[in-house]
This record gives structure tokens, C-alpha cells and sequence, in this order.
């Protein structure tokens, strides 16, 4: 990811401005954050990809240090949660954020994934389904 987004986002991490835009942006509710991925996948030179760059939402390794963090900042919850919570009333738990991939890919398996099932297998993992167990 590049550009002004990721600018504006380093910016805001780095003067530790995230946990203060987060507190106006939830105004005390409980919110979902809900991360969609397109695909990830190396990329060895801009020059050779044949597609629009701003399809890669990240680098396998991006994709990893990501994951980590939200394992490590966030409780990862699955839309299956997030049914079952709005179906009992239930609200869910403080920093829930979900992982989610728009499209099929094979880059998806081949790449997040193995990633996915690496971190969830710690026992406070970003993936709940049966195959990353």
C-alpha cells in the first residue's frame, strides 16, 4: 500500500495519534473494523507487473507483520462471530476487527494463508477457520 493513505497512516502511528482518531471515530460504541484484502503477493518490480499496482493490498511479508500486529492490538473476530453476536445481542468484544479477501486468488492460498494458519495456530490467532487449525 502506498500513497497519501499509507502517508496519513504512518503519520498517525507514528505520533500516536491512532488510539486518539479511534476514540472519536467510535464516540464510546463498540465498532467492527473490517479489513477487506484484495491480494497478496510478491512483487519483484513494478515495471513487470501487468496489472494495476493498487490491486496488491500487500507483500507476503507486509502481510505477516500486519497480521502480527492485529493479533497483538485487536481481537480478530470472524463474520461467523459477528452473525452470531448481532442474532443474540450480544455486542462484541472491545477492538474487533475482521479479516476478509474480496476475491478467490490463488495468491491468497499460496501466500496469506499459510500466514493466517502460522499466527492462528498461537492460540490468539487472526484466522478462527477450521483449516487454520
Amino acid at each position: 500500500m502506498g500513497g497519501k493513505r499509507q502517508f496519513l497512516i504512518d503519520c498517525a502511528e507514528v505520533g500516536q495519534l491512532m488510539p486518539i482518531m479511534r476514540r472519536i471515530h467510535d464516540r464510546g460504541r463498540r465498532s467492527l473494523v473490517i479489513l477487506a484484502y484484495h491480494r497478496v503477493m510478491p512483487l519483484a518490480s513494478a515495471e513487470t507487473y501487468p496489472f494495476d499496482l493498487e490491486l496488491i493490498s500487500a507483500t507476503p511479508a507486509e502481510f505477516e507483520l500486519q497480521m502480527s500486529w492485529i493479533r497483538d492490538n485487536y481481537v480478530p473476530v470472524s463474520l461467523q462471530d459477528v452473525v452470531r453476536n448481532i442474532d443474540s445481542g450480544e455486542p462484541l468484544p472491545p477492538k474487533a476487527v475482521a479479516v476478509t479477501f474480496d476475491d478467490g486468488f490463488r495468491d491468497t492460498f499460496l501466500h496469506a494463508f499459510p500466514v493466517l494458519k502460522r499466527i492462528g495456530n498461537t492460540g490468539h490467532g487472526v484466522c478462527d477457520h477450521r483449516l487454520c487449525r
